[in-house]
């Protein structure tokens, strides 16, 4: 999650899942103020450093750019080496083209696994609340960010399997 859309903006929340085993693994890595930014950032390129996929929605035009221009910013050498890299956005369009109009990630939760998210914080006000948050202290309202970027990965995990086991789409949704 970045504080607007350009390549600039600040990076304040990264989540990632792992598999360790037979179980998968989240973490997320919140900057509580700017200057955490650079920790963030390194976080998730020592995670990046030893994957040998990484698999993103919309992450080949958006995240991994974004995050590579901040880190680079910063100054950054984080040695990332490149993963192969799946990007769930490309790989549902593709199998799902034809039978649905809208390919953003709650719109396949929903269609996909009959699922809605329920007091979610909407993307565009992400940035906002994290302003909101880094002016007044009060973390509850963040708590909702971190909610829903643990959701979105899970989605992703959920479009993965779906999309490596041939699943159909959720005809009741």
């Amino acid at each position: 999650e970045a504080c607007g859309l350009q390549e600039k903006a600040q990076v304040f929340l990264v989540g990632v899942m792992f598999s360790q085993g037979q179980e998968l693994v989240f973490e997320q890595y919140l900057a509580r103020d700017g200057s955490e930014e650079r920790a963030v950032l390194s976080a998730f390129g020592e995670r990046y450093g030893t994957a040998r996929l990484l698999v993103s929605f919309n992450g080949c035009k958006f995240d991994l750019p974004v995050l590579q221009a901040r880190a680079k910013s910063l100054g950054l050498e984080l040695g990332w080496q490149e993963p192969a890299h799946l990007d769930l956005l490309v790989e549902c369009r593709r199998r799902w083209r034809g039978r649905m109009r809208r390919f953003g990630l709650q719109s396949l939760e929903r269609r996909l696994f009959g699922r809605r998210r329920r007091g979610d914080v909407a993307g565009p006000a992400i940035p906002l609340v994290y302003r909101r948050f880094m002016e007044t202290g009060d973390a509850g309202p963040l708590a909702d960010v971190l909610g829903h970027n643990l959701l979105d990965l899970v989605t992703m995990a959920q479009l993965l399997c779906a999309l490596l086991t041939g699943c159909e789409m959720n005809d009741g949704a």
